[in-house]
């Protein structure tokens, strides 16, 4: 009996050495080398949703079953912002309305705020009015059109449909023409409708009739549509077909380019480009980058592609740079590249890379963006720079393309956080206008630049919302309003000068 609590002891001590012993082998791990950032099928490691997702996507949707008419109208407030990226699709605002870079301590006029589904689709402006595909829970896909000067909601048309959260729904912008309104949905649903009344005229399911792949398990579709006078422009990049062309009046298919290296759709949108008078649609599909022919002989023809450059998802759209040269970039470990364009005796195009920083050697140099398109202002490149970036990372930069990778001109400076608490990653939006950039930082902040290609002239920073969150709709200018948009919420801003003097 007398042994008892010596052997207890003894015990205890051999317990005690075992879990140290666990203790120090477990810290000896290294825990950094299976930890990755979030890629596509992440949010979704069951495969449950997706499963879910593809026996949605065989139902035959009913484009217009929801229509609602609201006794409000359009604002008397003259300015456009009719698609994704501004008038010209460089995300530059054309209005000659002086804006203020200082507001105060108090930060910019408020004028209304709305509550939507979750997701990163910004706005587009036509005429005072403001239009927005949303996702409603009991609903499903709705294009919903506000009043520019309150915010009332005029109409609202869209199709039920059952669409799960992943990392929020909604990605794109609807495109607004004097006559129509497009949209594509998150599963790849393009809708057109008449633009005063909501009314819609057809629509077109991209899964179930031109075999676009695998949407729910890369955070849905981000592609927003491409007007070309009244033609569509749509890339599918699906089994069938790689770029199409439909009658806004109709729905008709006018052409087709079939997608022979079997690419995939990415989250970027098409952007036009001319090169030696020849017009040219450009898209960066998840395989590679291709150019089809406008107009003329050229329509609906491959100009030229290479698969040179590429990522596993392509966020940011092309720019197009001076003397026929094109900007291409992407997370993911797709670096960036510049391509030369040019056209031979013969009239045939061809491509070559000026720089290709895609390598895995070579991606975390120069500059690249992760999610936002770079804005190209006085032969600079403009942006928040990639968060895994060598140089310079979340920070805003001012680029000179003209030097291999970038030479990079100015920077914002680790003082200004962009990034979220406990994420040190820097997606939101930025916006050029009356010679000003405003930027957003992912929770909201507000922080306005003068537009120089001198040096770091930072105006002033607001934080717009104290639980802002993931903040990364592109931004809208028009009018002299500010349109925001983060995780759940639509917010318009008077940043008109006059307001503040």
């Amino acid at each position: 009996m007398r042994d008892r609590p010596a052997i207890f002891i003894i015990a205890l001590c051999i317990s005690g050495f075992i879990a140290a012993w666990v203790l120090l082998q477990w810290l000896r791990i290294d825990g950094g080398t299976d930890v990755v950032k979030s890629v596509p099928g992440m949010d979704d490691p069951l495969g449950r949703r997706r499963a879910y997702q593809e026996q949605q996507a065989t139902r035959i949707i009913q484009f217009g079953a929801i229509h609602h008419v609201f006794d409000n109208t359009p604002a008397d407030i003259p300015g456009r912002w009719p698609h994704f990226r501004g008038p010209d699709y460089r995300g530059i605002s054309d209005q000659d309305i002086p804006l203020a870079g200082d507001f105060g301590p108090n930060g910019p006029v408020k004028l209304w705020e709305l509550v939507l589904g979750q997701g990163y689709g910004g706005a587009a402006v036509y005429d005072g009015a403001v239009y927005v595909l949303d996702y409603i829970d009991e609903l499903g896909d709705v294009l919903r059109c506000f009043s520019l000067e309150d915010g009332s909601e005029i109409w609202r048309t869209g199709y039920p449909i059952r669409i799960a959260s992943n990392h929020g729904i909604t990605r794109t912008i609807p495109t607004v023409t004097e006559e129509y309104v497009l949209t594509i949905g998150p599963m790849g649903h393009v809708m057109c409708v008449e633009r005063e009344s909501g009314k819609v005229l057809w629509g077109l399911d991209l899964v179930r009739d031109f075999g676009t792949r695998d949407l729910s398990s890369v955070w849905y579709a981000g592609q927003c549509p491409f007007v070309d006078g009244d033609t569509a422009i749509i890339a599918p990049v699906g089994t069938n077909v790689l770029m199409m062309a439909v009658e806004c009046a109709t729905g008709d298919i006018l052409w087709t380019v079939p997608n022979e290296r079997a690419w995939r759709m990415s989250h970027a949108s098409i952007t036009p480009m001319t090169v030696d008078g020849v017009k040219m649609y450009i898209y960066p599909a998840v395989g590679g980058v291709v150019a089809v022919g406008a107009e003329g002989e050229h329509t609906g023809k491959i100009l030229w592609e290479t698969d040179e450059w590429t990522s596993s998802v392509v966020m940011p759209s092309p720019v197009v740079l001076q003397n026929d040269r094109l900007f291409v970039t992407s997370g993911y470990g797709g670096g960036s590249a510049i391509f030369k364009i040019t056209r031979n005796a013969d009239g045939e195009f061809s491509v070559e890379a000026e720089y290709n920083y895609g390598s895995r050697r070579l991606m975390r140099e120069g500059f690249s963006t992760y999610m936002q398109t770079a804005i190209y202002h006085e032969g600079h490149l403009f942006g928040l720079q990639l968060n895994d970036a060598r140089n310079h990372r979340t920070e805003f930069v001012c680029v000179n393309p003209e030097v291999t990778g970038g030479e990079f001109v100015w920077n914002s400076g680790p003082e200004t956080d962009f990034t979220a608490p406990r994420r040190r990653e820097a997606w939101g939006p930025y916006i050029l206008a009356d010679n000003k950039f405003y930027v957003m930082g992912d929770t909201s902040l507000l922080v306005v630049f003068e537009a120089t290609t001198a040096e770091s002239r930072k105006l002033g920073e607001w934080q717009l919302l104290e639980d802002g969150y993931e903040a990364w709709g592109p931004l809208v200018i028009s009018g002299g309003r500010l349109i925001m948009r983060d995780l759940n919420r639509l917010i318009c801003y008077d940043i008109r000068k006059e307001t503040y003097e």
